[in-house]
């Protein structure tokens, strides 16, 4: 159910990730992945750790996986949150910090706000933008 792969140069999840149906976490921090569609399907996952990776964006098929409570994505090169964001409905933290993201669209802000913790530190988001978040 728990899968930890910190620290170990990844740089593409195996195809054979998407049949790993009963993981509940997943750690794959520290690595060099890129992208992370392939385990968008693993609709049992509720923490998924993959800061300190290279991920340039979020996969608009995250939100097959509704059973996500946790997503970390610190220290990527994220630009964008996708609008599909918004229906992860158990999602209760969300961390985005240390990424390359500017902007936020109005119906990502309205999601945003009802998550527990947040955490957009260290991006590029101007300071009126994080005022409507609060």
């Amino acid at each position: 159910k728990i899968l930890n792969l910190y620290n170990n140069k990844i740089t593409k999840i195996p195809d054979t990730f998407s049949k790993l149906v009963n993981l509940v976490e997943l750690y794959l921090n520290k690595n060099r992945i890129i992208d992370f569609s392939i385990i968008c399907n693993l609709s049992n996952i509720e923490s998924l750790v993959l800061s300190t990776n290279d991920i340039q964006r979020i996969p608009d098929d995250i939100n097959n996986m509704m059973s996500l409570k946790k997503l970390d994505l610190e220290e990527n090169e994220i630009k964008k949150i996708p609008n599909s964001i918004g229906s992860l409905t158990k999602l209760e933290t969300l961390n985005l910090s240390i990424n390359l993201i500017r902007d936020i669209s109005p119906e990502v802000k309205i999601y945003l706000k009802s998550l527990n913790d947040l955490n957009l530190e260290h991006n590029f988001l101007d300071l009126s933008l994080l005022n409507e978040l609060k």
